[in-house]
């Protein structure tokens, strides 16, 4: 596929932008590759949901770690200037360790930078310099938050006690390296713990702001893989119990999607009708179900298999996050599995899962599962057009209950997604480093 190059500024919308870079999706044909060097094609996702949406995950997952070191190495530079930098190579003294130390701490108070752009074929603006100088997090274009500015003067002083006594050798790393590595590492941290929301607004370019191409390209590819989530989860649930049947069939035959994919139509088409067929016989063979009843309580799509969900329970059993109870109950009582035949749509329980932790990271952990298509909140629109926010709001009245039992109520959970989006939200790195960061690797 031919990406067309396209810039920022250029445009006011992600949907906008991709577009142009990358073409119509609706219009583009469903055997044509989407991304270069793996089996994506609408065709592809229509045959292999699941199997397709857990590849687009970790495309994804890779691909928003190249963006977070990008923009921490963009946000180290921006603290530590080459000029800077070349400048704590060569302190001798402690006279001159204490003139850059009063200087890059006034930079850091102010939140502006004293760098004089240069470049004898070009004439800034002041208005466009004042702009550059400003200390604002790359991307989100935000005022630096003060626990990471605190993070950047600790790391200076550590600096400060080892560079002028460290010896000059080759295979150590200097102290001002050492320097900028810390607050790239701090950066990372900062994007890490806001990933999920990153991305979902389009960025406001101030005045002598931008982003890095290099940052740029990979932001597009995000949106991009979005699109292909987005369309995975119009697919109907069917499809998923067909997949299995298909893959079944392939391997029984010796064949890998890959060698699938690339047979030609007559033979592909000739292995899907005899999967079909499979398929209407296991339904046939199964057992009649009890008509749904009203009074039963929607269960939650898993899309990923139960030996994921049984991994995803056992981290927030193990870490106190949800009240102990065997395995069994809380998977039926909440949950079926979207690939086979055994899950019930409705069930009853009598009891809601406890949740221990907060509001705000229940919120985190439902949207992250459904951002990788992990779960389906479709079933939980109290209209057809409800928005996936709501749903999912909806999904917690119906299968989550606070730490003594009481339901979350509707305002309280609208309240807590508003305040976990503002940029001095409180992050739980503990939460996400377990159970996000658990979620991003569940295949």
């Amino acid at each position: 596929m031919i990406i067309n190059p396209v810039y920022p500024t250029e445009f006011q919308t992600y949907d906008a932008a991709i577009k142009e870079a990358y073409g119509d999706f609706e219009l583009i044909d469903d055997n044509e590759k989407l991304v270069e060097g793996t089996l994506f094609t609408k065709r592809y996702f229509q045959l292999f949901p699941r199997l397709a949406s857990s590849q687009i995950q970790e495309l994804t997952v890779s691909t928003q770690d190249l963006l977070i070191n990008g923009l921490a190495w963009s946000f180290a530079e921006m603290i530590v200037v080459p000029e800077l930098h070349k400048r704590l190579y060569k302190i001798s003294s402690n006279e001159q360790l204490e003139a850059i130390s009063a200087s890059f701490h006034s930079v850091l108070d102010r939140g502006y930078t004293d760098e004089q752009l240069y470049s004898p074929d070009m004439n800034f603006s002041d208005e466009f310099l004042e702009g550059y100088r400003r200390l604002l997090m790359p991307l989100t274009f935000e005022q630096l938050p003060e626990y990471l500015t605190n993070e950047i003067k600790q790391a200076f002083e550590e600096m400060k006690t080892k560079i002028l006594i460290t010896p000059d050798y080759y295979d150590q790393v200097p102290p001002a390296d050492t320097f900028v590595q810390c607050i790239q590492k701090a950066a990372e941290e900062y994007y890490l713990d806001r990933g999920q929301y990153l991305l979902t607004k389009y960025p406001i370019f101030p005045t002598g702001k931008a982003i890095p191409y290099s940052v740029w390209i990979i932001i597009l590819a995000l949106k991009w893989y979005e699109v292909f989530q987005d369309y995975i989860r119009t697919i109907k649930e069917s499809q998923y119990r067909k997949e299995s049947e298909l893959l079944l069939l392939l391997s029984e035959k010796g064949l890998s999607p890959k060698h699938f994919m690339g047979l030609n139509t007559e033979t592909a088409i000739a292995l899907q009708d005899e999967s079909e067929q499979r398929y209407n016989k296991r339904l046939e063979e199964r057992p009649q179900t009890k008509a749904e009843d009203s009074r039963y309580a929607k269960l939650i799509p898993w899309m990923r298999g139960e030996e994921n969900l049984q991994a995803l329970w056992k981290t927030l059993d193990e870490l106190d996050y949800i009240e102990h109870e065997e395995f069994q109950y809380f998977f039926s009582g909440h949950f079926y599995i979207t690939n086979t035949s055994s899950g019930e749509k409705r069930a009853s329980f009598s009891q809601k899962i406890k949740w221990f932790s907060s509001l705000d990271n229940l919120l985190r952990m439902l949207e992250s599962l459904v951002t990788y298509n992990i779960i389906s909140v479709l079933p939980f629109g109290k209209r057809t057009d409800t928005e996936i926010a709501g749903r999912i709001y909806n999904l917690i009245q119906i299968h989550f209950a606070n730490n003594d039992g009481i339901d979350f109520k509707m305002d309280a959970i609208r309240k807590a997604a508003q305040r976990k989006r503002r940029p001095d939200a409180k992050i739980d790195r503990d939460f996400n480093g377990n159970v996000l960061k658990k979620i991003r690797s569940i295949q």
